[in-house]
């Protein structure tokens, strides 16, 4: 509008213009050049807000069960030294991808301060209550084709394999379901050269002998 009063005022076209958006926001694309022709109702730039961000995650089918929209979520950002921040279940797809069978579930998280940017790296964690389980660092669980498995101390020094029942976890640990109880000794670290020297003498479809170490 006050573009328009200017040229009625000094009767002298510009040879720029102006372009004004009614929101406000971080320019995301534009989609004109320098020399280009515009028409009424074309797309010049596009603009978005950052103040509110989306991280999308994906759940296998046997996991999408076990949440809901509303739900809260803590975000992980290594990005940022591993800042936390809340966030909560906008939208969780209920069709699987036609490949891949996974489902795409959506978090809505603030971003007040701007520090979060479009394509950082995050780590969701869902859950609630204070409800407690076993579980066990992610380093320690194999995966031999059959099922999960860890390596147990016996009491005569020797190490076993042991098939678990495993729930859904972080980065950092995962709940045990079944096959552990409170108090073993699971191998940390070196659980894959210990499977490996496992089925060099035993085979690969014989490995639950004790190993002494």
């Amino acid at each position: 509008m006050s573009q328009i009063k200017n040229l009625s005022v000094f009767q002298k076209v510009s040879a720029t213009t102006t372009i004004l958006s009614n929101v406000a926001g971080t320019v995301s694309d534009i989609a004109v050049h320098e020399g280009d022709y515009v028409t009424e109702g074309m797309t010049v730039l596009k603009t978005q807000g950052l103040n509110s961000l989306w991280v999308e995650a994906q759940l296998y089918s046997n996991e999408t069960g076990l949440y809901k929209e509303n739900d809260k979520v803590n975000i992980s950002l290594p990005d940022l030294g591993g800042q936390v921040i809340k966030g909560k279940v906008e939208f969780i797809n209920p069709e699987l991808s036609g490949s891949s069978k996974v489902a795409l579930i959506r978090i809505s998280i603030p971003n007040t301060q701007g520090l979060i940017r479009p394509g950082m790296l995050t780590y969701i964690a869902i859950g609630g209550g204070n409800s407690r389980s076993l579980a066990v660092p992610a380093s320690a669980i194999l995966n031999n084709g059959k099922g999960s498995i860890v390596y147990v101390k016996n009491t005569n020094g020797s190490f076993s394999p042991r098939m678990i029942k495993i729930g859904i976890g972080n980065q950092h640990y995962v709940p045990i379901l079944s096959g552990l109880n409170s108090g073993d000794v699971v191998v940390i670290n070196g659980a894959y050269l210990l499977n490996s020297e496992a089925i060099f003498k035993n085979g690969s479809d014989n490995t639950m002998a004790g190993m002494k170490m």
